[in-house]
């Protein structure tokens, strides 16, 4: 029970710590690659230097990268602890069917599963998960098509 609190007081001391750094990384990523592709399908007509050209390129490469890292690195907490929660309830049945319940045991389980870690967040502004990844990565494809729209 120890080692559960104190991981349950690690998560929150860690929402705590990376969520306003994790915003303002996540802010500026996604910013600085909208307006690379701004630029570029806005220059494509044109002949693109060799060192914008390639500037543009790391860019491309590296900024849906490090999003991606942030996105997973986060929301690896949220499903450990989902499968802690998965543990504690089979563990939670096996004392029932075994015939081994015992009241202190079952309510340290209990204790245990109603804590809830937080899902990991931006600031509150945007939940780290896979699912919202996928929509932002959506929107900056959406919006470089109606650039691309737009010019012609």
């Amino acid at each position: 029970m120890k080692m559960y609190t104190s991981l349950f007081k690690l998560v929150h001391d860690l929402q705590d710590a990376i969520s306003l750094p994790c915003f303002f990384i996540l802010l500026t990523q996604i910013t600085v690659l909208f307006y690379t592709i701004a630029s570029f399908l806005m220059k494509m007509s044109h002949a693109l230097p060799t060192n914008l050209a390639i500037r543009n390129a790391v860019i491309l490469l590296m900024m849906p990268l490090s999003v991606i890292a942030i996105f997973l690195c986060a929301s690896r907490i949220n499903a450990y602890f989902e499968k802690i929660r998965t543990a504690i309830v089979l563990l939670e049945d096996r004392l029932v069917t075994e015939g081994n319940y015992d009241a202190d045991v079952a309510y340290y389980l209990r204790s245990m599963r109603e804590k809830s870690f937080p899902i990991m967040s931006a600031c509150g502004v945007v939940e780290l998960t896979p699912n919202v990844m996928i929509g932002m990565f959506a929107s900056i494809f959406s919006y470089s098509l109606l650039i691309l729209n737009l010019k012609n």
